[in-house]
């Protein structure tokens, strides 16, 4: 990866940008002016979910701020979720209809399973499987997914394995297991605050302020570089436009073979969002 728009391309054909933007219960003039910030960098990617609350006012700005700088819907990257609550109920084709709607888009680029909810996660993706037939959506997947659930698709009945699997990734959190897995069957790695929030775990890791002064970057910066150097597709969410533009400045640099080790390497297997906590008997 060079630039901020390049991409990578899914199993189905589908391009994919190397960097999305989430947009995680952001709104009001932040939101807009975040966006209008990322567009103008570069950013073509946007990650937003129903649960937000904030669909309708993203639709709003990526059309009006997409006619202000002559950006096109197709060059545009949206994926949205489906909730817990939408898979035991059955409704997520109505879900979609409402998503759509709010976006103000006649298709999803990535439609994401949120949480797999017990039960009902492989009756929802052959309802995610219908919309991606009917062109309602362009690739769909699955987000806080680890080994045993990909395991039990991969050995069930369906039609389409994910496209992007959208986990926590992390440096002290690198799913060694899975990760090789997904490769293996052709599926895009997308990672959630991969930042982890800069906890003291990130924060004060002697390895990335090491690495950090070596390049002479952020310690965001040498995560977000490593993700890319690792092929997984980063989201990150901010509210400050200096911190936006760090965060894009990640193409001057290149990490070594035995630093991106040395980063794998803090990996403690721990978590800022607990799967138990958001979907119980997970």
């Amino acid at each position: 990866m060079k630039t901020i728009q390049d991409y990578y391309t899914l199993y189905n054909g589908v391009k994919m940008p190397c960097i999305t933007f989430g947009t995680n219960h952001m709104s009001g003039e932040v939101l807009e002016n975040i966006m209008r910030t990322a567009l103008r960098v570069g950013i073509r990617s946007f990650d937003t979910s129903y649960e937000y609350e904030n669909e309708k006012e993203t639709g709003h700005l990526l059309k009006q701020l997409g006619e202000e700088l002559a950006i096109i819907r197709s060059d545009l990257f949206i994926t949205s979720k489906i909730e817990i609550i939408n898979q035991k109920k059955g409704d997520a084709l109505d879900l979609l209809e409402k998503e759509l709607e709010d976006l103000q888009t006649d298709y999803l680029d990535l439609w994401l399973l949120h949480w797999p909810a017990p039960d009902y996660y492989i009756e929802t993706w052959n309802l995610m499987e219908e919309a991606y037939e009917a062109g309602k959506v362009r690739s769909i997947g699955i987000c806080n997914a680890p080994l045993r659930h990909i395991t039990k698709m991969l050995s069930s009945n369906i039609k389409y394995r994910p496209m992007v699997v959208q986990n926590e990734i992390s440096p002290i959190n690198t799913y060694p297991e899975l990760l090789p897995k997904l490769q293996k069957e052709g599926i895009q790695i997308e990672t959630y605050s991969p930042l982890v929030r800069m906890v003291p775990l990130i924060r004060e890791n002697i390895a990335l302020k090491r690495l950090s002064t070596k390049y002479n970057v952020t310690i965001s910066q040498l995560i977000l570089r490593w993700c890319i150097q690792m092929n997984i597709i980063p989201i990150f969410r901010t509210s400050k436009e200096e911190h936006l533009i760090e965060n894009c400045n990640l193409f001057h640099f290149s990490i070594s073979t035995e630093d991106m080790r040395t980063i794998k390497a803090q990996n403690i297997n721990w978590k800022y969002y607990l799967e138990s906590v958001l979907c119980p008997g997970y």
